[in-house]
């Protein structure tokens, strides 16, 4: 009967056989046929002896050989397995943006996670995980090895007959290497450095920090205020929850080749005053080489104004002038006769020529910015580069979705697409034009007139003793995009304030 062999093929054997000598002692014979629950053991720990041993070939008899083909099936397809899903779970969990719930990419990854440890177990399982072997026929001994005449096979055929007539596996006992698999190692090491990555990302990260044990460093200073002791005493038996103040991002560095903006905002107390001015702030904090010149109509600087200036880190002069009493608006009504935050932008325009020389030669742009307003960022690198005047479209003014400078084919500024008072000299807007510094410094009469001047006037009366229609430069794509807004907020409806112990003066807003 004919008994079947497993030959180990080496790489790059392109399944060539191997022709070698066998001796009686390069051959481990086991004689007992196990059955029953514990033959798989019992297998194993005949071959692990036969390994340390260093036998070439290990005969064993046909039950148990087919017991070990079927094994080593099943295990290659437990590779297979693992491989295809531990890759499919990964590269799923990669591909989620951070900001996905983190219960299904958290999910994802110890699947991979789990698709790893099967795939390690089986390959521990198999023969065949790091070799490779093909089945051959030994024959018959009653044929006495007549058909073969090389050593090799002759040898097979004396532990065939040494075995008696039954059918035999011989399969080669060469030491395994340990496995150095590269998709293991990636299999492994990626799911969990994308879990460290997920938690680290998690809103429980900070419930989850706690201090390093009695190996930290005792230098570590306590928060201020608690008692040192206590706080040591502490900090190894509870979960401290990590706590963070907002802080204001700082502005870009500052650039010794950008033309500096000066931003003047004039501004008043009101209870939106606060939110207006950090909404602002924060749009100011990400354009580079900026200086905020903020004038408050108070008799003094505020302290709520002063704190947010500090606390913004923006470059910034804070000044105060108090608009007299007969050119203060009265009550909730809205006169367009009488100009709003005149005296603060001319207190601002007589700042800039008494901090810069008349022939300064740096380089900067004035523009005038109330806080009520939305700007888009793209505006302050549109009037960086201004030569003189420049001009751009403004939404939400005059009753109308924006008004416009009106261009012509050779983008000159020749006329307003505007309702109100079309005919007025320069029919803009406050937050449509800026001015260059130097023009500004150069023309030291040049101010917005306070008395003689109706409202929506007030652009005119400084513009032109600046310049003229034909200096003024369009923008913004010739004036056809909207890159400012003037937005207001809606006026606070306070009238249950003071009622029933609901006032406390003490918190700023």
């Amino acid at each position: 009967m004919a008994a079947r062999v497993w030959r180990h093929l080496g790489p790059g054997s392109g399944g060539s056989r191997e022709r070698v000598s066998l001796s009686a002692t390069d051959c481990y014979i086991v004689h007992e046929i196990y059955s029953g629950e514990n033959a798989q053991d019992q297998f194993e720990y005949e071959l692990e002896q036969a390994l340390e041993v260093k036998y070439k070939y290990i005969v064993e008899h046909t039950q148990i050989g087919d017991e070990t083909a079927h094994w080593i099936t099943v295990s290659n397809y437990l590779h297979k397995t693992a491989v295809l899903a531990g890759t499919a779970c990964l590269f799923t969990t990669l591909a989620l943006p951070l900001d996905y719930p983190h219960y299904i990419s958290l999910a994802a990854g110890v699947l991979s996670l789990a698709c790893c440890m099967l795939y390690g177990v089986s390959g521990s399982l198999t023969l065949a995980a790091s070799t490779r072997y093909q089945p051959l026929k030994v024959p018959d001994p009653a044929l006495d090895c007549c058909p073969f005449a090389d050593s090799h096979q002759a040898g097979l055929c004396k532990l065939a007959s040494a075995m008696g007539n039954e059918e035999l596996w011989v399969q080669p006992a060469l030491e395994m290497p340990k496995r150095r698999d590269i998709l293991a190692i990636v299999l492994i090491v990626l799911p969990w450095t994308l879990l460290i990555t997920v938690w680290h990302q998690s809103s429980l990260a900070p419930l989850l920090a706690v201090h390093k044990d009695e190996g930290s460093d005792p230098r570590r200073e306590a928060p201020p205020g608690a008692d040192p002791r206590e706080y040591c005493m502490s900090d190894r038996d509870i979960v401290e929850v990590v706590r963070t103040e907002y802080v204001y991002t700082r502005p870009p560095p500052w650039s010794d080749t950008l033309p500096t903006i000066h931003v003047v905002t004039p501004t008043y107390s009101r209870p939106v005053q606060k939110a207006e001015l950090t909404r602002m702030a924060n749009t100011l904090l990400h354009v580079p080489n900026l200086h905020w010149l903020v004038v408050e109509d108070a008799p003094r600087r505020t302290p709520l104004a002063a704190r947010l200036l500090h606390d913004t880190g923006l470059n910034y002069t804070h000044l105060h002038v108090e608009t007299p009493r007969n050119y203060k608006l009265r009550g909730d009504a809205r006169d367009p006769r009488i100009p709003r935050g005149t005296m603060q932008r001319n207190l601002a325009l007589r700042w800039l020529r008494e901090t810069f020389p008349r022939n300064s030669t740096q380089p900067g742009v004035v523009y005038f910015a109330d806080d009520d307003n939305t700007y888009s960022l793209e505006l302050f690198e549109e009037m960086r580069n201004t030569r003189r005047v420049s001009v751009w479209p403004v939404a939400f003014v005059g009753g109308l979705r924006y008004e416009a400078p009106r261009v012509n084919g050779a983008g000159k500024v020749v006329g307003w697409k505007t309702v109100f008072d079309p005919h007025r000299p320069f029919a803009i807007d406050m937050a449509g034009f800026a001015v260059n510094l130097r023009l500004i410094l150069q023309r030291s009469q040049a101010y917005f007139k306070l008395r003689g001047v109706k409202g929506g006037y007030q652009e005119s009366s400084l513009l032109r003793e600046l310049v003229t229609l034909n200096d003024l430069e369009p923008k913004a794509a010739n004036c056809t995009k909207i890159l400012v807004w003037h937005t207001r907020t809606e006026k606070p409806v306070l009238v249950n304030e003071g009622k029933k112990g609901f006032t406390d003066p003490s918190v700023e807003i």
